[in-house]
């Protein structure tokens, strides 16, 4: 399931059907410090299925671009899962949040099951 759409993922057909995301992007990444860590934090996060790699359906991907939430969000109701998901990759890699990210992240937690 795509996390992004609520599309059934499947690996049959084009390469183009699905993608792997990196939930935190890695140009926002790298804009946000990422370029003073050593090498071997970059290639960690650029490669980190628990905290930072999603299979999603192609067309969400390339619509979410480098994109962090308060540029862009996935439909309803995945946009709780989302929030979650950015938030770990941020806490886990100590990234910073816009504030404009911070203000999306907080209203998709209200819709979160046990907001």
């Amino acid at each position: 399931m795509d996390p992004y759409s609520g599309e059934s993922l499947t690996l049959a057909g084009t390469y183009q059907s699905v993608h792997i995301d990196h939930v935190y992007a890695l140009s926002a990444a790298w804009d946000m410090g990422a370029h003073a860590w050593p090498q071997e934090t970059r290639e960690r996060f650029a490669n980190d299925v628990d905290a930072n790699l999603l299979a999603v359906a192609g067309h969400a991907n390339m619509a979410k671009g480098d994109a962090l939430p308060g540029e862009w969000m996935p439909v309803e109701p995945w946009r709780c899962f989302y929030a979650w998901r950015v938030a770990v990759a941020a806490s886990t890699y100590d990234l910073p949040l816009t504030s404009a990210d911070l203000k999306q992240l907080r209203a998709s937690a209200r819709s979160c099951p046990d907001g």
